[in-house]
């Protein structure tokens, strides 16, 4: 597997190439409804065989370090790329001293989040809010 970083000035048409379905398809509005795109997100996208196997973004903002959107396709589930994706998001980000934030209504990116050492600050009815402090590089 191999993941794929989009940043900076990349080229759109490959990008939306590769993950444009998710944005415009009627499945996945439903399923991923704060879908979106800025210039300010990285992008990294899994690739197996030519096949999209999930994919996730984070934002770098004045305070935090927001992961925003991950995915990973049904088929490719239980298959740790969820794990990869976030590992490749915690990884561009060495050395940035800012918090991790993430916002999910999924129990099992919950739990994984908080192995990762992953503090609920905040629930909703439908969602957890989540903060990871920065380790500091000594």
């Amino acid at each position: 597997m191999e993941i794929v970083v989009y940043e900076g000035e990349y080229d759109r048409s490959e990008f939306y190439s590769k993950i444009g379905k998710y944005f415009a398809e009627k499945k996945y509005q439903n399923e991923l409804p704060y879908l979106h795109n800025e210039d300010e997100k990285v992008w990294f996208v899994a690739m197996e065989d030519e096949k999209i196997a999930g994919f996730a973004s984070l934002v770098i903002e004045n305070t935090k370090i927001v992961l925003a959107t991950s995915y990973v396709e049904p088929e490719f589930r239980k298959r740790g790329i969820y794990k990869k994706l976030i590992d490749a998001n915690m990884k561009y980000c060495k050395g940035i001293e800012k918090p991790f934030v993430c916002t999910t209504n999924s129990e099992i990116v919950k739990k994984h989040l908080e192995k990762l050492g992953f503090e609920i600050y905040r629930q909703t009815k439908n969602y957890w809010f989540l903060r990871k402090e920065v380790e500091h590089e000594k």
